[in-house]
């Protein structure tokens, strides 16, 4: 696992016990999801790239030997409504060009009283000097800083926040769904 990043996966995962059905979201080359599984929980990945998911399907033997992972758009979730009992979104939704269209559908397909967590790079709704030269570092690679607090009230969600690493610029958001 790279530097820095099983800090950030403790971060997501924190509080979460099973038995919990648990989506991560863009979920890569499959280590939060492995690392959720690990601790018992049902844990399942979605993300549209093919070679990201075939790496992910290697760390648990190949395609033929799990179905852990599936091929899928954030914005469509393939999934019914109230599905999981958390929603988890890893460094994925600065990648993305409509985060508000990613987080909305993690909303849906939780379930209600379940946990919508983002953990990501984030800047403040008013950011200072070290903020405005990160983002513009970070967004020369074609990322996009979203205020975490505007996205989760966008689609309704009431957030709490905590920094997660890096200074303080990768943060945990997170909602119950109602």
């Amino acid at each position: 696992m790279l530097f820095g990043w099983r800090r950030i996966y403790e971060a997501a995962l924190r509080d979460l016990e099973a038995p919990c059905r648990l989506l991560d979201v863009a979920c890569g080359t499959g280590a939060l999801t492995e690392m959720a599984r690990s601790r018992g929980l049902d844990a399942v990945g979605l993300d549209y790239c093919q070679k990201m998911l075939l790496k992910a399907q290697d760390r648990f033997g190949g395609p033929e030997r799990n179905g852990h992972f599936t091929k899928g758009s954030a914005y469509i979730l393939p999934y019914p409504e109230n599905t999981f009992d958390a929603v988890i979104s890893t460094a994925a939704l600065t990648g993305m060009d409509h985060a508000h269209q990613a987080l909305r559908e993690m909303v849906r397909v939780c379930k209600p009283g379940g946990l919508v967590r983002v953990v990501d790079y984030w800047r403040s709704e008013n950011p200072g000097v070290s903020d405005r030269i990160f983002i513009k570092s970070v967004e020369s690679v074609r990322h996009t800083f979203y205020p975490m607090a505007e996205l989760f009230r966008a689609v309704g969600l009431e957030m709490n926040s905590q920094p997660v690493a890096f200074m303080g610029k990768i943060g945990a958001a997170e909602a119950i769904k109602k």
